[in-house]
């Protein structure tokens, strides 16, 4: 049995955890990082790595827990968080997007799992689009 989505109608003070919404363009979620003090931080496109409160985050959309950090791994997630600010690494959607930075404040795998659903549809589709080409000729 899976557990069930929680999302939040506010912050969740004194957690830290990986958060997402729907995104504002296109499919997909974006995600961030629910900090102890309420605020969320995230990248995007033209802001870079940044902190904002957990209402221009939300954008009005619902906002869904992803993963729960263990409070004993908060010092270490802020440090690396602290590290990611001081970078200020500009957005990238293939080598730093939203999911990738998330991940790796939160101590997880930095990868991309929406990157990756993409790239893999465009790869079967370019087979496809070439199998019929072969056959046409």
């Amino acid at each position: 049995m899976t557990p069930e989505a929680i999302y939040l109608s506010g912050p969740m003070f004194g957690a830290m955890a990986r958060i997402s919404r729907p995104k504002l363009s296109g499919p997909g979620t974006h995600e961030g990082v629910l900090l102890p003090d309420g605020r969320v931080a995230h990248t995007s496109v033209g802001v870079n790595t940044n902190i904002c409160d957990f209402w221009e985050f939300a954008a009005g959309n619902p906002v869904k827990v992803e993963s729960v950090l263990p409070q004993a791994l908060h010092l270490h997630a802020l440090s690396v968080l602290n590290d990611e600010l001081a970078r200020n690494v500009p957005y990238d959607l293939l080598a730093y997007n939203c999911e990738i930075f998330s991940r790796k404040v939160v101590l997880q795998e930095p990868r991309s799992p929406q990157v990756g659903f993409w790239m893999s549809v465009g790869a079967v589709l370019g087979i496809w689009w070439l199998s019929q080409q072969a056959v046409a000729t």
